[in-house]
């Protein structure tokens, strides 16, 4: 389905050479060939690379991202089992935007930070000047994560959030950032579409998640891993982390 479009988008493209394509897309000779010639199924997030490497009209781009995005949908109706690991940022917010869109109940377990979607924006900044970004991808970063926060608001949407005290006492900034963004954890919990359980120092442990992990409605759950996200939508998988979740909210303190 996708190969022919590929092997044209080569044909109407400016570069002839497979090392020049693939160095300017950023992959290997290997994966542009793979690619071309079919035993690979381009992500939506290489097609869109590959393509403008190849200097393609923008309508051909958006087409061949879609292809893919549509081909990929139809394995994960059909795999048994899938699990995807995405190592770029921009990538990785792009499939959480997709993900928040298209889900009523989102459900967040951490261990070590504040989930994203009820940080402050001075908790946000510090996270991500702690890093190497430079100042503008420092604050494009902070701009998307309070935009996300937005989610909150819209009607018809139920939230469950359950983080470790652990997550209150490691300091992330300064003690007057930590002081507001307690109390703004207070107010949001005031919300009766969202839940925030705390478990608290001396709960007993029943379940040992190795990191926090991310969960819409009960389709797809991404966990944070070294260098990257993991995506898992098998059923078998996502059922997992739901009795995982269940068994995290049991020692949790919820409500006032």
């Amino acid at each position: 389905e996708y190969v022919k479009p590929m092997r044209k988008i080569r044909a109407d493209g400016r570069v002839q050479s497979g090392l020049e394509a693939a160095r300017r897309a950023g992959f290997s000779q290997a994966k542009i060939s793979r690619m071309e010639s079919g035993p690979l199924v381009p992500t939506p997030e290489d097609a869109y690379p590959y393509a403008r490497a190849l200097k393609v009209p923008a309508a051909v781009r958006r087409k061949l991202v879609a292809m893919a995005r549509d081909l990929h949908e139809q394995h994960r109706a059909t795999a048994p089992a899938r699990v995807s690991v995405s190592r770029s940022a921009a990538a990785h917010e792009e499939r959480v935007r997709r993900n928040e869109a298209r889900s009523t109940h989102i459900s967040v377990f951490h261990p070590i930070v504040i989930p994203g979607l009820l940080q402050t924006e001075q908790y946000v900044r510090a996270v991500f000047t702690s890093g190497t970004l430079s100042r503008p991808e420092v604050e494009a970063r902070v701009a998307e994560r309070l935009l996300r926060a937005h989610l909150l608001d819209e009607p018809g949407r139920r939230f469950t959030f359950v983080i470790t005290a652990g997550a209150l006492g490691w300091r992330v900034g300064s003690p007057e950032v930590m002081v507001r963004q307690v109390e703004h954890i207070a107010e949001v919990t005031r919300r009766p579409h969202i839940r925030v359980g705390v478990i608290p120092w001396g709960a007993q442990a029943t379940v040992f998640p190795p990191c926090g992990f991310d969960m819409y409605d009960e389709h797809t759950v991404v966990v944070g891993v070294v260098g990257g996200s993991a995506y898992y939508n098998d059923p078998a998988d996502v059922a997992r982390y739901v009795a995982m979740l269940a068994d995290l909210q049991r020692p949790a303190v919820f409500g006032d």
